[in-house]
């Protein structure tokens, strides 16, 4: 009986010690849990760009040529500024020096075959040998553009010929009148422009003050004008842009280094001229 007393009380003691060891004590505080990481946000998946496909290259402009031939390069500056305007147009310069008649000789040498060129410049003493020719094209359809550019009409005139306009001028030189106003005084009485204007204001007026100063500064002219014994009032014949350039280049004398002769004794030089009028 003791036996199972004692039994039985020592499980009592065993079942209170674990019982004893499950419980929590009083001196340990319960375990806090540790704050929960902020989630972090889902990461989006990167967007793909889309691809440009790569451009077809552009064809090359075709472009229209045109071949230009001048003396100077004045005419060279002219076509980079129009190549600028008119990109779908190539101009294709040529220089040719005047030395010895060399332009001439090879524009004359190029007309009516497959070298000649589309545009040309023309000096005014050979201008009219082209425009009266059927070298040059008709260009009347550009007239309103040089008039609304209020081009002078004597420009106009240089390159027309029997009602066609064959070129026009980008620059005018017109000519002028100088003297020493010291031999106007002494000669006409007057030095003023207006007057001296007057007095040269045409053909006839010219003809009149050269016979007066003729005379007055050649004794034998003025001899040989008494009268009108030997010789008659000087006449003054017009002649044509390009008329002695015409005439040197017919006697072999084109070039700078030929002058044209101011005087001769003898009418060989007048007659020769003015059978080119």
């Amino acid at each position: 009986m003791r036996k199972t007393v004692l039994f039985i009380f020592s499980l009592l003691i065993i079942s209170s010690l674990l019982l004893a060891a499950c419980g929590p004590t009083a001196t340990e505080a319960p375990p806090t849990e540790a704050p929960a990481a902020p989630e972090e946000p889902a990461e989006e998946p990167p967007t793909e760009e889309p691809v440009e496909e790569p451009a077809e290259p552009e064809e090359p402009m075709e472009k229209t040529v045109v071949t230009l031939w001048s003396f100077t390069n004045e005419m060279e500056t002219m076509a980079v500024a129009y190549e600028c305007l008119h990109p779908e147009v190539d101009i294709q310069f040529t220089m040719i020096p005047m030395t010895d008649g060399e332009y001439q000789t090879k524009l004359l040498a190029s007309l009516g075959t497959a070298d000649a060129p589309d545009v040309i410049a023309l000096e005014a003493a050979f201008v009219k040998e082209y425009v009266e020719s059927d070298f040059l094209a008709d260009v009347g359809d550009l007239m309103p553009m040089a008039e609304e550019a209020e081009t002078f009409p004597f420009v106009i005139d240089v390159g027309t010929y029997d009602g066609v306009t064959k070129g026009y001028s980008f620059q005018a030189t017109p000519g002028g009148l100088f003297y020493r106003r010291s031999l106007a005084q002494e000669y006409f009485g007057t030095d003023d422009p207006e007057e001296m204007q007057a007095l040269l204001s045409d053909l006839d007026k010219f003809v009149e003050i050269l016979d007066k100063t003729l005379r007055r500064i050649n004794s034998d002219y003025d001899a040989k004008r008494f009268k009108n014994i030997a010789l008659n009032k000087p006449r003054v014949h017009v002649v044509k842009d390009g008329t002695f350039y015409r005439w040197m280049k017919k006697r072999d004398k084109l070039g700078g280094q030929n002058k044209v002769p101011r005087l001769a004794n003898t009418r060989e030089y007048l007659d020769d001229i003015l059978s080119l009028i």
